[in-house]
Protein backbone atom coordinates (compact mmCIF):
# COMPACT_ATOMS: atom_id res chain seq x y z
CA UNK A 1 0.00 0.00 0.00
CA UNK A 2 1.30 3.46 -0.85
CA UNK A 3 1.83 5.94 1.96
CA UNK A 4 -0.66 8.82 1.97
CA UNK A 5 2.24 11.29 1.94
CA UNK A 6 3.02 10.59 -1.72
CA UNK A 7 1.49 12.95 -4.23
CA UNK A 8 -1.63 11.76 -6.06
CA UNK A 9 0.23 11.68 -9.40
CA UNK A 10 2.79 9.19 -8.06
CA UNK A 11 0.01 6.98 -6.69
CA UNK A 12 -1.77 7.15 -10.05
CA UNK A 13 1.41 6.19 -11.95
CA UNK A 14 2.15 3.32 -9.54
CA UNK A 15 -1.43 2.05 -9.88
CA UNK A 16 -1.24 2.21 -13.67
CA UNK A 17 2.06 0.28 -13.67
CA UNK A 18 0.55 -2.41 -11.44
CA UNK A 19 -2.48 -2.68 -13.72
CA UNK A 20 -0.37 -2.93 -16.89
CA UNK A 21 1.87 -5.57 -15.28
CA UNK A 22 -1.17 -7.58 -14.18
CA UNK A 23 -2.65 -7.43 -17.70
CA UNK A 24 0.63 -8.60 -19.24
CA UNK A 25 0.87 -11.52 -16.82
CA UNK A 26 -2.76 -12.50 -17.48
CA UNK A 27 -2.17 -12.30 -21.25
CA UNK A 28 0.89 -14.53 -20.97
CA UNK A 29 -1.04 -17.09 -18.91
CA UNK A 30 -3.86 -17.14 -21.46
CA UNK A 31 -1.33 -17.68 -24.26
CA UNK A 32 0.43 -20.50 -22.40
CA UNK A 33 -2.79 -22.34 -21.54
CA UNK A 34 -4.10 -21.78 -25.08
CA UNK A 35 -0.94 -23.36 -26.48
CA UNK A 36 -1.44 -26.42 -24.27
CA UNK A 37 -4.99 -26.82 -25.56
CA UNK A 38 -4.04 -26.40 -29.24
CA UNK A 39 -1.06 -28.78 -28.98
CA UNK A 40 -3.36 -31.66 -28.10
CA UNK A 41 -4.06 -32.27 -31.81
CA UNK A 42 -7.72 -32.97 -31.11
CA UNK A 43 -10.29 -31.12 -33.14
CA UNK A 44 -12.59 -29.33 -30.66
CA UNK A 45 -15.96 -30.78 -31.67
CA UNK A 46 -19.00 -31.39 -29.59
CA UNK A 47 -19.40 -35.04 -28.59
CA UNK A 48 -23.18 -34.78 -28.77
CA UNK A 49 -25.58 -33.20 -31.19
CA UNK A 50 -26.33 -33.55 -34.85
CA UNK A 51 -23.67 -34.51 -37.36
CA UNK A 52 -24.20 -31.12 -39.05
CA UNK A 53 -23.49 -29.30 -35.78
CA UNK A 54 -20.35 -31.35 -35.23
CA UNK A 55 -19.19 -30.80 -38.83
CA UNK A 56 -19.77 -27.04 -38.44
CA UNK A 57 -17.46 -27.02 -35.41
CA UNK A 58 -14.76 -28.91 -37.33
CA UNK A 59 -14.96 -26.52 -40.30
CA UNK A 60 -14.95 -23.39 -38.14
CA UNK A 61 -11.75 -24.66 -36.53
CA UNK A 62 -10.18 -25.72 -39.85
CA UNK A 63 -10.91 -22.55 -41.83
CA UNK A 64 -10.96 -19.71 -39.36
CA UNK A 65 -12.54 -16.37 -40.26
CA UNK A 66 -12.91 -14.76 -43.67
CA UNK A 67 -10.58 -11.90 -44.49
CA UNK A 68 -12.96 -10.71 -47.24
CA UNK A 69 -16.10 -10.14 -45.20
CA UNK A 70 -17.96 -13.07 -46.79
CA UNK A 71 -19.38 -16.21 -45.27
CA UNK A 72 -16.45 -18.62 -44.90
CA UNK A 73 -18.35 -21.84 -45.63
CA UNK A 74 -21.73 -23.44 -46.17
CA UNK A 75 -22.34 -27.07 -45.37
CA UNK A 76 -25.00 -29.03 -47.23
CA UNK A 77 -26.92 -31.51 -45.07
CA UNK A 78 -24.69 -34.60 -44.82
CA UNK A 79 -26.00 -37.66 -46.64
CA UNK A 80 -26.09 -40.81 -44.50
CA UNK A 81 -24.82 -44.01 -46.18
CA UNK A 82 -25.20 -46.88 -43.73
CA UNK A 83 -22.42 -46.21 -41.24
CA UNK A 84 -20.85 -43.10 -42.81
CA UNK A 85 -21.66 -39.73 -44.35
CA UNK A 86 -21.01 -37.91 -47.62
CA UNK A 87 -20.22 -34.27 -46.95
CA UNK A 88 -20.51 -31.30 -49.36
CA UNK A 89 -18.92 -27.98 -48.48
CA UNK A 90 -18.82 -24.64 -50.30
CA UNK A 91 -16.08 -22.42 -48.91
CA UNK A 92 -14.71 -18.99 -49.74
CA UNK A 93 -10.99 -18.68 -50.34
CA UNK A 94 -9.30 -15.87 -48.44
CA UNK A 95 -7.24 -13.04 -49.95
CA UNK A 96 -4.37 -13.85 -47.59
CA UNK A 97 -1.22 -14.72 -49.51
CA UNK A 98 0.77 -15.92 -46.50
CA UNK A 99 1.08 -19.28 -48.30
CA UNK A 100 2.54 -17.49 -51.36
CA UNK A 101 -0.58 -17.17 -53.53
CA UNK A 102 -4.35 -17.25 -53.13
CA UNK A 103 -4.25 -20.71 -54.73
CA UNK A 104 -1.72 -21.96 -52.18
CA UNK A 105 -3.98 -20.57 -49.46
CA UNK A 106 -6.86 -22.49 -51.05
CA UNK A 107 -4.76 -25.68 -51.03
CA UNK A 108 -4.01 -25.06 -47.34
CA UNK A 109 -7.76 -24.63 -46.70
CA UNK A 110 -8.41 -27.95 -48.46
CA UNK A 111 -5.73 -29.70 -46.43
CA UNK A 112 -6.98 -28.21 -43.14
CA UNK A 113 -10.58 -29.19 -43.85
CA UNK A 114 -9.77 -32.73 -44.98
CA UNK A 115 -7.29 -33.35 -42.17
CA UNK A 116 -9.63 -32.05 -39.48
CA UNK A 117 -12.56 -34.02 -40.93
CA UNK A 118 -10.39 -37.16 -41.05
CA UNK A 119 -9.38 -36.92 -37.39
CA UNK A 120 -12.77 -35.70 -36.12
CA UNK A 121 -14.13 -39.16 -35.35
CA UNK A 122 -17.15 -38.54 -37.58
CA UNK A 123 -17.43 -41.46 -40.05
CA UNK A 124 -17.05 -39.82 -43.47
CA UNK A 125 -16.92 -41.73 -46.76
CA UNK A 126 -16.50 -38.78 -49.14
CA UNK A 127 -16.08 -35.02 -49.21
CA UNK A 128 -16.99 -32.69 -52.08
CA UNK A 129 -15.46 -29.22 -51.91
CA UNK A 130 -16.47 -26.18 -53.94
CA UNK A 131 -14.22 -23.14 -53.53
CA UNK A 132 -15.32 -19.62 -54.45
CA UNK A 133 -13.37 -16.41 -55.03
CA UNK A 134 -14.13 -13.05 -56.69
CA UNK A 135 -13.63 -13.12 -60.47
CA UNK A 136 -14.49 -9.98 -62.44
CA UNK A 137 -16.11 -8.50 -59.34
CA UNK A 138 -18.41 -11.47 -58.59
CA UNK A 139 -18.01 -14.49 -56.32
CA UNK A 140 -17.45 -17.45 -58.65
CA UNK A 141 -16.60 -21.13 -58.35
CA UNK A 142 -12.83 -21.47 -58.76
CA UNK A 143 -12.29 -24.99 -57.40
CA UNK A 144 -14.33 -28.19 -57.51
CA UNK A 145 -12.63 -30.99 -55.61
CA UNK A 146 -13.35 -34.32 -53.98
CA UNK A 147 -11.73 -36.70 -51.53
CA UNK A 148 -12.70 -40.23 -50.72
CA UNK A 149 -12.30 -42.65 -47.89
CA UNK A 150 -8.70 -43.59 -48.86
CA UNK A 151 -7.36 -40.04 -48.69
CA UNK A 152 -9.20 -39.38 -45.42
CA UNK A 153 -7.74 -42.59 -43.95
CA UNK A 154 -4.25 -41.56 -45.11
CA UNK A 155 -4.59 -38.10 -43.54
CA UNK A 156 -5.79 -39.67 -40.31
CA UNK A 157 -2.99 -42.25 -40.21
CA UNK A 158 -0.05 -39.94 -40.97
CA UNK A 159 -1.33 -36.98 -38.96
CA UNK A 160 -0.26 -33.39 -39.52
CA UNK A 161 3.43 -34.33 -39.48
CA UNK A 162 3.15 -36.78 -42.41
CA UNK A 163 1.62 -34.57 -45.11
CA UNK A 164 1.42 -30.86 -45.71
CA UNK A 165 -0.83 -28.88 -48.08
CA UNK A 166 1.63 -29.09 -51.00
CA UNK A 167 2.08 -32.87 -50.74
CA UNK A 168 -1.64 -33.54 -50.14
CA UNK A 169 -2.86 -31.35 -53.02
CA UNK A 170 -1.95 -33.85 -55.80
CA UNK A 171 -3.89 -36.58 -53.92
CA UNK A 172 -7.16 -34.60 -54.06
CA UNK A 173 -9.48 -35.29 -57.02
CA UNK A 174 -9.50 -31.96 -58.86
CA UNK A 175 -12.46 -31.78 -61.23
CA UNK A 176 -11.93 -28.06 -61.88
CA UNK A 177 -9.42 -25.44 -60.78
CA UNK A 178 -9.58 -21.94 -62.27
CA UNK A 179 -6.03 -21.40 -63.65
CA UNK A 180 -5.32 -18.08 -61.86
CA UNK A 181 -5.87 -19.78 -58.47
CA UNK A 182 -4.00 -22.98 -59.29
CA UNK A 183 -1.55 -23.60 -56.41
CA UNK A 184 2.09 -23.14 -57.36
CA UNK A 185 4.50 -26.09 -57.48
CA UNK A 186 2.08 -28.18 -59.52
Amino acid sequence: MLPASRPASQRLIAGALILVTALIVIGQLVAVFGAFRSDSGAVPIPSHGSVSRRLDAVLIDALGPSDRGVRRFRLAPPVHHGNSYSVSIIWSLNNDVAEGTVGNGGAADVYNMLHDLAVSGIPISSVRLTGTYPVAGQERVVMQLAAGRKLLALLKSVGSDGLDPQSAWPLVDRMYVYPPVQPTGE
